[in-house]
């Protein structure tokens, strides 16, 4: 191992969420990619397959972070649905190892997890409602947020939802990818009746710290940490146009009634996010300075 102990390792560092997490984080971070490292990181990064058990014990006992946070995930739900076995590994088998891994190194954990977990019937959901994924994606993740807590009942897992802002490579979040299609010359569709609540990444990745080892550092359990508006996909496609400069009229007007094909699209799987809230000392911010 050619990194030396850290505070904090964050797994999935070179993905949208890890990567903002980590770059936060600093010198006080270790971030883990899957197969190639990101040269010039603002922090230490190290290689790991998640699915070489010995190789996510080894890392762990070898830094010895005082927190874990857990961001790598095959988190394409058409990919998982795609490729089931691959998908399973990911974000079940291999979070349950980071879980027991964490445990073992008496390290924090915080587990990254997917308002998919949903069916998305009648949106606005809370951590007491009963999660109900129709996707491969949304099913592998609710699993692995059960490992999470039985290798770790002290960990907490946030639930969060369609992330915009930026990423590593500019083509990660939902606003960056939108944004490429209207650059190519593309006029995306946009659902008017399948609603999420956004979240601006950079907010969120400053939140996630604060459940690593900040005042939210002793929350155990599941919670919902998501933006405070419920938005449908078209809605928030006018509003980047907003702050683009660009017209309405580069977006067309859909619905989810005309989707085709595998995984179906969950009507409307909004969070509430109050107690999440409350720990951090307000809500995070729209997306409307982020993107």
């Amino acid at each position: 191992m050619t990194v030396g102990g850290c505070e904090l390792l964050v797994t999935g560092a070179s993905g949208l969420l890890g990567w903002n997490v980590a770059c936060r984080a600093s010198g006080r971070a270790v971030g883990t990619y899957r197969r190639r490292a990101v040269e010039g990181a603002p922090f230490r990064m190290a290689p790991l397959d998640l699915a070489d058990e010995t190789a996510v014990e080894a890392l762990c006992s070898t830094l010895r972070p005082r927190a874990v946070i857990h961001c790598a995930a095959i988190s394409d739900p058409v990919r998982c649905e795609a490729e089931p076995e691959e998908a399973t590994e990911a974000n079940l088998r291999g979070t349950a190892r980071v879980a027991r891994a964490a445990a073992r190194a008496g390290a924090r954990l915080v587990a990254i997890s997917t308002d998919l977990v949903f069916d998305g019937e009648r949106g606005r959901y809370r951590e007491t409602d009963p999660a109900h994924p129709i996707s491969h994606y949304g099913w592998t993740k609710l699993r692995g947020e059960e490992e999470a807590l039985a290798a770790c009942p002290d960990a907490a897992v946030l639930r969060v939802s369609l992330l915009c802002g930026s990423s590593r490579t500019g083509l990660e979040s939902t606003s960056e990818r939108l944004l490429a299609a209207l650059a190519a010359g593309q006029t995306p569709t946009l659902y008017e009746d399948e609603f999420r609540t956004p979240t601006p990444v950079g907010p969120l990745a400053a939140a996630v710290l604060e459940f690593a080892w900040g005042r939210a550092a002793s929350a155990r359990g599941v919670y919902h940490l998501a933006g405070p508006e419920r938005l449908s996909r078209h809605a928030l496609g006018l509003r980047l146009l907003g702050h683009a400069g660009s017209p309405p009229s580069r977006v067309r007007r859909g619905s989810i009634r005309d989707h085709v094909g595998r995984p179906p699209r969950a009507p409307d799987t909004s969070l509430e996010s109050a107690r999440a809230a409350a720990l951090l000392g307000g809500p995070l911010p729209p997306v409307d300075g982020a993107c």
